[in-house]
């Protein structure tokens, strides 16, 4: 009897040192949402150094930018373009990679995850071919993407590409495949639909991925979770609580819900995250809001709307909004401010313009046509 409980007790001490997985987060925005408010950026970060991009013919910045920061560069993509600027001077350095139709150019940029922090590489599209490029503009290689994958991202060695649902009843989510664009696993897609059949609406961009310490994250749009991906699973990591604003699955490809009731669902449009914070913006009813979910507090902010561009108050150094952009690896906040806001800031604020520091002040003299200034915060640690 004795050596029967002392087992028992063996078992049960063993059980309770077992981890137990406690399943997604859940970002209750429906929620929050009433109660939206300025984002103040003094809540969520200490510093902020600003990096004014030089302007001219041959590094002029287009639509569609996607802003990211390496060590020494700040790079900025395009929809036809890959620029690299000095990271503390803002000179422009070289142009990577060309967009056209010859040997090595790229007839699309990457909007996704166009650059890899930890390889120091960009990546771009020629037909089935994804493109890798060095910071130094050389093209290091290409692969095959397999059928119906538009967009792929690097994972260890391989390559992780997303399928979109184009008939409703697509058996694949995420596809794994190598360097050589042979398939090594599939993650399936649980979720189908009827399509409406008035025409089919593509939304840009329909997924994200971003790293985090090392791990790779996804989300696609119309779903209400962000997946850690591992070479196993999709592990559900945050659930997006919308409730009556989710937008429904099946109306994804309607060209009938794009132009009439989209507006009436939350959207997402972006989403990045930091050791401490979730970061994401949103569309609804014709605004862009952004939102920030603090792991360590539980508590979901999101803005009022006020500021355009989705942009948090600028209360540190009293200055113009931040506009979101990313998270580096350095764990930093990478925004930017476009020259016309500027421009605007200066025009409605002339009495605070000799209350700036003077690197700040000489930010006036930018024009509506100048490339954007990058802003990059520190961010509050856990």
């Amino acid at each position: 009897m004795r050596k029967y409980l002392l087992l028992l007790i063996s078992v049960v001490l063993a059980s309770c040192s077992t981890p137990i997985s406690k399943g997604p987060t859940v970002v209750s925005l429906a929620k929050a949402f009433p109660d939206r408010q300025p984002i103040n950026l003094s809540e969520i970060a200490t510093k902020v150094e600003y990096v004014p991009l030089e302007t001219s013919d041959s590094c002029l910045i287009g639509n569609h930018m996607n802003i990211s920061t390496s060590a020494n560069y700040i790079i900025a993509v395009d929809s036809k373009q890959m620029l690299l600027f000095d990271r503390k001077t803002g000179k422009f350095v070289r142009k990577i990679g060309q967009y056209g139709k010859g040997p090595g150019d790229f007839s699309r940029t990457d909007e996704i995850l166009p650059y890899d922090g930890e390889r120091e590489t960009l990546a771009a599209y020629q037909g089935t071919k994804r493109y890798t490029y060095s910071l130094d503009g050389k093209l290091q290689g290409e692969v095959g993407l397999p059928g119906m994958i538009f967009t792929a991202v690097r994972f260890g060695n391989d390559y992780l590409g997303y399928k979109l649902n184009f008939t409703g009843k697509e058996k694949t989510k995420l596809e794994l495949f190598d360097s050589t664009g042979t398939s090594v696993k599939t993650y399936p897609n649980y979720l189908t639909f009827v399509p409406d059949g008035d025409g089919i609406t593509i939304w840009k961009p329909h997924h994200w991925f971003y790293r985090l310490q090392g791990q790779l994250y996804f989300y696609e749009l119309f779903n209400d979770t962000l997946f850690q991906a591992t070479r196993e699973r999709l592990i559900p990591t945050y659930v997006f609580g919308m409730g009556r604003f989710a937008p429904p699955y099946a109306k994804q490809l309607s060209t009938e819900y794009a132009r009439k009731e989209m507006n009436e669902n939350f959207r997402m449009i972006s989403v990045f995250e930091s050791p401490r914070y979730l970061f994401y913006n949103f569309a609804y009813e014709k605004k862009v809001y952004a939102s920030v979910y603090d792991k360590q507090k539980g508590e979901v902010q999101i803005n009022d709307g006020t500021e355009r561009n989705a942009a948090l108050v600028n209360d540190l150094d009293h200055f113009v909004p931040v506009s979101l952009a990313g998270v580096n690896q350095e764990d930093q906040l990478v925004g930017y401010a476009d020259a016309y806001r500027l421009v605007q800031w200066f025009q409605e604020h002339p009495d605070k313009t000799g209350q700036l520091p003077p690197e700040l002040q000489k930010l006036k003299s930018r024009k509506e046509t100048d490339n954007p200034v990058v802003m990059i915060a520190k961010l509050k640690n856990l």
